[in-house]
């Protein structure tokens, strides 16, 4: 089974090979081998899960309510 791994060389050259899970070395385009490595993981909080929509919600709330007492407070 082929997958997405990132690749890095001594050079710092961060490549992604599309490769089976025994290959941990590629050909870097600088002509380097470079390792595969752990890569970070990518997470997008776009709105649509639940908790995170909550979350927001609720801070939004809260900071609302702050702006209103020191609204009050200065007037």
């Amino acid at each position: 089974m082929r997958r997405m791994y990132d690749f890095k060389c001594s050079e710092e050259h961060i490549t992604e090979g599309y490769v089976a899970y025994e290959t941990t070395t590629i050909s870097c385009s600088c002509g380097k081998v470079a390792n595969r490595i752990i890569s970070p993981v990518r997470v997008s909080l776009d709105g649509t899960d639940p908790i995170y929509v909550a979350a927001y919600d609720k801070w939004a709330k809260r900071h609302e309510d702050k702006q209103k007492q020191e609204a009050k407070q200065n007037a």
